[in-house]
Protein backbone atom coordinates (compact mmCIF):
# COMPACT_ATOMS: atom_id res chain seq x y z
CA UNK A 1 0.00 0.00 0.00
CA UNK A 2 2.83 2.35 0.90
CA UNK A 3 4.50 1.64 -2.43
CA UNK A 4 1.30 2.44 -4.32
CA UNK A 5 0.88 5.72 -2.41
CA UNK A 6 4.47 6.70 -3.05
CA UNK A 7 4.11 5.88 -6.74
CA UNK A 8 0.92 8.00 -6.96
CA UNK A 9 2.60 10.91 -5.18
CA UNK A 10 5.66 10.62 -7.38
CA UNK A 11 3.54 10.62 -10.55
CA UNK A 12 1.52 13.60 -9.33
CA UNK A 13 4.73 15.50 -8.59
CA UNK A 14 6.22 14.74 -12.01
CA UNK A 15 3.09 15.77 -13.90
CA UNK A 16 3.11 19.08 -12.04
CA UNK A 17 6.57 19.83 -13.42
CA UNK A 18 5.56 18.76 -16.92
CA UNK A 19 2.88 21.43 -17.16
CA UNK A 20 3.59 24.20 -19.66
CA UNK A 21 4.09 27.56 -18.11
CA UNK A 22 2.80 30.66 -19.86
CA UNK A 23 5.50 32.51 -21.77
CA UNK A 24 5.71 35.65 -19.66
CA UNK A 25 8.56 37.98 -20.46
CA UNK A 26 9.79 40.49 -17.97
CA UNK A 27 8.43 43.91 -18.77
CA UNK A 28 10.64 45.91 -21.11
CA UNK A 29 12.28 42.94 -22.83
CA UNK A 30 11.58 42.27 -26.46
CA UNK A 31 12.91 39.79 -28.93
CA UNK A 32 15.16 41.21 -31.65
CA UNK A 33 12.56 40.71 -34.34
CA UNK A 34 9.72 42.37 -32.41
CA UNK A 35 9.03 45.85 -33.66
CA UNK A 36 9.35 48.69 -31.23
CA UNK A 37 6.47 51.04 -30.71
CA UNK A 38 8.10 54.02 -32.36
CA UNK A 39 5.91 56.81 -33.65
CA UNK A 40 6.89 57.51 -37.22
CA UNK A 41 7.46 61.19 -37.79
CA UNK A 42 6.42 62.47 -41.21
CA UNK A 43 8.64 64.72 -43.34
CA UNK A 44 6.13 67.53 -42.77
CA UNK A 45 6.37 67.12 -39.00
CA UNK A 46 10.17 67.01 -39.19
CA UNK A 47 10.26 70.22 -41.24
CA UNK A 48 7.87 71.96 -38.84
CA UNK A 49 9.96 70.89 -35.85
CA UNK A 50 13.13 72.22 -37.46
CA UNK A 51 11.32 75.43 -38.40
CA UNK A 52 10.59 75.97 -34.69
CA UNK A 53 14.07 75.03 -33.51
CA UNK A 54 16.04 76.90 -36.15
CA UNK A 55 13.70 79.73 -37.13
CA UNK A 56 13.33 78.67 -40.76
CA UNK A 57 11.48 80.73 -43.32
CA UNK A 58 8.76 79.17 -45.51
CA UNK A 59 11.11 78.53 -48.44
CA UNK A 60 13.65 76.75 -46.22
CA UNK A 61 10.90 74.71 -44.59
CA UNK A 62 9.57 73.58 -47.99
CA UNK A 63 13.07 72.55 -49.16
CA UNK A 64 13.71 70.63 -45.97
CA UNK A 65 10.36 68.87 -46.22
CA UNK A 66 11.29 67.79 -49.76
CA UNK A 67 14.69 66.63 -48.53
CA UNK A 68 13.16 64.51 -45.75
CA UNK A 69 10.63 63.08 -48.22
CA UNK A 70 13.47 62.08 -50.56
CA UNK A 71 15.39 60.53 -47.67
CA UNK A 72 12.33 58.53 -46.61
CA UNK A 73 11.91 57.14 -50.15
CA UNK A 74 15.59 56.14 -50.33
CA UNK A 75 15.42 54.34 -47.01
CA UNK A 76 12.18 52.58 -47.92
CA UNK A 77 13.90 51.21 -51.03
CA UNK A 78 16.96 49.96 -49.10
CA UNK A 79 16.85 46.13 -49.15
CA UNK A 80 19.16 45.80 -46.13
CA UNK A 81 16.84 47.96 -44.03
CA UNK A 82 13.89 45.82 -45.09
CA UNK A 83 15.77 42.68 -44.04
CA UNK A 84 16.74 44.25 -40.74
CA UNK A 85 13.12 45.22 -40.00
CA UNK A 86 12.02 41.65 -40.67
CA UNK A 87 14.76 40.27 -38.44
CA UNK A 88 16.54 38.59 -41.36
CA UNK A 89 20.28 38.38 -41.91
CA UNK A 90 21.83 41.37 -43.65
CA UNK A 91 25.26 42.84 -44.27
CA UNK A 92 25.82 45.26 -41.37
CA UNK A 93 29.06 46.68 -42.76
CA UNK A 94 27.60 47.39 -46.18
CA UNK A 95 24.50 48.93 -44.66
CA UNK A 96 26.57 51.14 -42.35
CA UNK A 97 28.74 52.30 -45.26
CA UNK A 98 25.69 53.07 -47.38
CA UNK A 99 23.99 54.96 -44.54
CA UNK A 100 27.13 57.02 -43.88
CA UNK A 101 27.28 57.96 -47.56
CA UNK A 102 23.58 58.89 -47.61
CA UNK A 103 23.94 60.88 -44.37
CA UNK A 104 26.91 62.80 -45.78
CA UNK A 105 24.89 63.71 -48.89
CA UNK A 106 21.94 64.74 -46.71
CA UNK A 107 24.25 66.84 -44.56
CA UNK A 108 25.64 68.63 -47.62
CA UNK A 109 22.13 69.41 -48.86
CA UNK A 110 21.14 70.76 -45.43
CA UNK A 111 24.22 72.96 -45.45
CA UNK A 112 23.02 74.43 -48.76
CA UNK A 113 19.57 75.21 -47.37
CA UNK A 114 20.43 76.56 -43.90
CA UNK A 115 22.33 79.69 -42.92
CA UNK A 116 25.68 79.20 -41.15
CA UNK A 117 24.09 79.80 -37.73
CA UNK A 118 21.15 77.50 -38.43
CA UNK A 119 23.47 74.81 -39.79
CA UNK A 120 25.70 74.98 -36.69
CA UNK A 121 22.68 74.69 -34.42
CA UNK A 122 21.29 71.80 -36.49
CA UNK A 123 24.66 70.00 -36.39
CA UNK A 124 24.79 70.32 -32.62
CA UNK A 125 21.31 68.82 -32.26
CA UNK A 126 22.03 65.99 -34.73
CA UNK A 127 25.22 64.95 -32.95
CA UNK A 128 23.33 64.30 -29.71
CA UNK A 129 21.04 61.70 -31.33
CA UNK A 130 23.69 59.15 -32.37
CA UNK A 131 25.31 59.42 -28.93
CA UNK A 132 22.07 58.13 -27.38
CA UNK A 133 22.06 55.09 -29.68
CA UNK A 134 25.80 54.42 -29.73
CA UNK A 135 25.71 52.17 -26.65
CA UNK A 136 22.85 50.14 -28.04
CA UNK A 137 24.66 49.67 -31.35
CA UNK A 138 27.77 48.33 -29.61
CA UNK A 139 25.71 46.00 -27.40
CA UNK A 140 23.96 44.57 -30.47
CA UNK A 141 27.30 44.06 -32.25
CA UNK A 142 28.69 42.16 -29.26
CA UNK A 143 25.68 39.81 -29.22
CA UNK A 144 25.94 38.93 -32.95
Amino acid sequence: MKKVMMAVLLMAGLTGFAQEKPAVKPEGTKHKTEKKDIKKVTPDEQAKQLAKELGLDDAQQAKIKALYTEQEKQRAANPDLKKMEKGEQHDHAAMDAKMKKENAAFDAKMKGILSKEQYAKWQASVKTVPAKHEGKKHEAAKKS
